[in-house]
This record gives C-alpha cells, sequence and structure tokens, in this order.
C-alpha cells in the first residue's frame, strides 16, 4: 500500500489451519489508484482515532487524579445556583 504504515500490500496470504492445511491462497489486489483514494480516505479515519486516543488517556489521567480526592472531600465542585433547585 502506498505510503500508508497501517496497511501492507501483498498479493498472496500464507494461512494455516490446525497444522493440517497450508498453502497460498490468492488475494484480489486493486488497482494503484483505487488504493490511493482508499489510503486518503482512511488515514482521515486513524487521524481521528489516534486524536481520540490521546483525549481519552488525558481524561483518564484527569480521573485518576480527581476522583479520589473528590471522594476524600479534599476538593468540592460548586454547582450553579439553578441547577441546585
Amino acid at each position: 500500500m502506498i505510503g500508508n504504515p497501517y496497511f501492507m500490500q501483498q498479493k498472496e496470504a500464507y494461512c494455516q489451519w490446525g497444522g493440517e492445511i497450508s498453502g497460498l491462497i490468492p488475494i484480489i489486489s486493486p488497482d494503484d489508484k483505487i488504493m490511493e483514494l482508499f489510503n486518503e480516505t482512511i488515514s482521515i479515519v486513524f487521524k481521528k482515532i489516534i486524536c481520540l486516543q490521546k483525549e481519552c488517556k488525558t481524561l483518564q489521567g484527569l480521573r485518576d487524579t480527581l476522583l479520589p480526592q473528590l471522594i476524600s472531600g479534599k476538593i468540592r465542585v460548586n454547582q450553579p445556583e439553578d441547577a441546585a433547585a
């Protein structure tokens, strides 16, 4: 695959089932133009996944830091007046 570390272009795949059956299985491979279009499209998805993973890690760190302090009473959260009613 052109310029995408997530995929490898191969015309054949080696498979083995239970140690008894093994061999080459042909794989249909699209032409370079279709692969390039796919790479452009899917790279957006992978960038979003990486961004969300970073955000998730940040939020987990905040949770792990703040939750014990909230439970122990070391920090308090003030409620807005309209939410208290």
